[in-house]
């Protein structure tokens, strides 16, 4: 399975570095036999950053997409990857959104998925 985390919505990826490594005390990550890409969308403030995670998502390449401590940033990730999201779960990928403030999730997920 291929598993691209993005990240970079937080002033700090310690959640992103715990999912990808696991915590020191557990004996590393859960992801063992996975391929595990980090791509970080730097908060949407830079379009290099941006237009890689759009690239990695549209790549065919990925079975699940996890949305590492998404916090805030939900207006970019909607402008800039909303679509491309939809089409990939669409067409069979898995997405998960982690987050340790989770107030903007659900409104965004009823914009994109219809959820309610």
């Amino acid at each position: 399975v291929n598993v691209l985390f993005i990240d970079g919505f937080a002033e700090s990826d310690w959640m992103s570095d715990v999912l990808v490594e696991g915590r020191k005390d557990s004996g590393g990550a859960a992801w063992r036999g996975e391929t595990l890409i980090r791509c970080s969308f730097m908060q949407g403030l830079h379009e290099a950053s941006i237009e890689r995670c759009r690239e990695f998502v549209a790549s065919g390449c990925f079975h699940v997409v996890v949305f590492v401590d998404l916090s805030f940033a939900f207006d970019a990730i909607e402008t800039y990857l909303g679509l491309l999201i939809q089409v990939f779960v669409r067409q069979g990928g898995v997405v998960a959104f982690t987050t340790s403030n989770g107030v903007g999730i659900p409104p965004m997920l009823r914009r994109l998925f219809e959820t309610r």
